[in-house]
């Protein structure tokens, strides 16, 4: 049954791997939450980035994912993304202010990656 899932997971978000279970766990997870429950809790988290994006042709929500993803460490997330770290920083404050969070807080951190994840999967749907 893991193994099944790993397939078919794996070969809806990142078809050019290959995936075991463990790497597509959280992914399987949030499969499991009722859709309309989940885009709930998207929307709750990170819609203002979203619409700030798509009204501005920004890259908040890119740059916030790679920053979670390097750990919050900004000279990582600025080579990652090929721009100057002072960007970053500029980025980070938009979003602060733009979700009222403090990004530098752990459970904030999750709920924020959760939430990337739990999107990229509602668009692979």
């Amino acid at each position: 049954m893991k193994l099944k899932k790993a397939i078919q997971l794996g070969s809806r978000l990142n078809p050019t791997n290959i995936n075991d279970y463990a790497s597509v766990e959280v992914e399987d997870l949030i499969n499991q939450i009722p859709k309309d429950a989940i885009t709930q809790y998207v929307l709750s988290m990170i819609q203002p980035i979203i619409v700030y994006d798509r009204e501005n042709e920004g890259e908040l929500l890119k740059t916030l994912e790679t920053y979670l993803f390097s750990r919050g460490r900004i000279e990582d997330a600025a080579r990652a993304l090929f721009v100057h770290r002072n960007t970053v920083k500029f980025r980070l404050s938009r979003i602060e202010d733009l979700l009222g969070v403090d990004l530098k807080s752990r459970d904030i951190a999750f709920k924020l990656q959760f939430s990337i994840k739990a999107a990229k999967l509602l668009l692979h749907d």
